[in-house]
């Protein structure tokens, strides 16, 4: 168990269940949506599954939500089978990213729609809604109706109609994608917290990088139906597993080389470029063909010669506020790196530079 999952399980307000997917495949007809996809999400855990459009996270969601049913494999809730299971009977949040508000209903109205469904007395409702719009601050909203509202406004009474009949799990499917970017963050910031005061599972279904990065303990990062790698956000940007993960979390380089051991010291020869220091507790064996990925802001450029780094020139160069990018054509491909605005180091298109990084900021992976 990871640390983060850890602190969700131990967490004494933690107060969601827990998830577990059991080698589940979904087909349909000929075409695999999901292929054996194992997983275990802890109580009170973010859990954000990230990847491309057709990597199969929202199968995964709609799977969990009762909304469709696995092929192949077993979903279970606090160790109980829930295949076949009606959705309605599942007790799940789920927040979807069109928010789903009934246009003829006030926000009170939308609010209260879960709690009436399931009869609660009045009193209770009128409580647990004015809870609920206490905790996605929108108090003094309650008579409007979803058309006078904005989208952030409008996320937020669905968030509050998914957390106001207390669930345990929280399904949410690209909720903040349809809004634009200042909004999005403020509202990543709101769920973080939210988080924090619920203690409820929250499995949150997303394709950007950096909100995924922000938001979750753990990542499941997906690619065709499988599961490329789970971990924390951390590793996933420090450690990348494969070379997909490097590329799709974040910026990477990559270059083609071999591998070359000689007692203790490891090194990569680059296809077309000189040998460069790598180090790892599991590289592979002398002679095998691997793949280098290197982030940009681990790069660094010298105008000086330089017989151990890469050579290259300068083809282009961004100006992004707090960094520049400069793109350096090089006898291994295109590359690029990070130039921290503090710095002193200045070049402009058509300069011969040097790129070099640390040793143990590459990453070696098996082509």
């Amino acid at each position: 168990m990871t640390a983060a999952a850890r602190t969700a399980r131990s967490s004494p307000d933690a107060a969601g269940s827990r998830l577990e997917l059991d080698r589940v495949t979904k087909r349909y007809g000929g075409f695999a949506a999901l292929d054996g996809v194992s997983l275990a999400i802890e109580p009170g855990e973010f859990f954000t599954l990230l990847g491309p459009s057709g990597s199969g996270k929202s199968s995964i969601l709609s799977l969990i939500a009762g909304f469709d049913t696995p092929t192949d494999g077993a979903i279970l809730v606090d160790g109980r089978l829930t295949n076949g299971v009606p959705a309605y009977e599942r007790g799940f949040g789920v927040v979807f990213q069109n928010y789903a508000l009934f246009p003829h209903l006030s926000v009170e109205e939308n609010i209260a729609y879960p709690l009436r469904a399931r009869r609660m007395p009045s009193a209770e409702i009128g409580a647990r809604v004015r809870e609920a719009l206490r905790a996605v601050r929108l108090e003094g909203y309650e008579k409007r109706h979803p058309r006078q509202l904005s989208g952030g406004q409008q996320q937020r009474v669905a968030m509050a109609r998914a957390i106001v009949f207390r669930p345990r799990v929280l399904l949410m499917d690209e909720p903040l994608g349809a809004l634009d970017r200042k909004l999005r963050i403020d509202l990543q910031i709101e769920l973080k917290q939210l988080h924090r005061t619920l203690g409820a599972t929250i499995i949150f279904v997303s394709h950007d990088q950096e909100e995924a990065l922000a938001l979750s303990d753990r990542i499941a990062v997906l690619r065709g139906g499988r599961i490329e790698q789970v971990d924390t956000p951390a590793m996933l940007y420090d450690r990348p597993a494969t070379p997909f993960v490097a590329g799709f979390i974040g910026d990477s380089n990559f270059f083609a080389g071999t591998l070359r051991r000689d007692g203790q010291t490891a090194r990569v020869a680059l296809a077309g470029g000189p040998a460069v220091a790598v180090e790892g507790a599991a590289l592979p064996p002398d002679g095998t063909d691997v793949t280098l990925s290197v982030r940009p802001e681990q790069v660094a450029l010298s105008t000086a010669p330089d017989a151990s780094a890469l050579p290259g020139r300068v083809v282009e160069v961004v100006y992004l506020g707090t960094a520049t990018k400069v793109i350096v054509e090089t006898p291994c491909g295109t590359a690029q790196a990070l130039v921290p605005a503090q710095s002193e180091f200045r070049c402009v298109i058509g300069t011969a530079v040097s790129l070099s990084w640390p040793a143990a900021a590459a990453r070696v992976h098996r082509r």
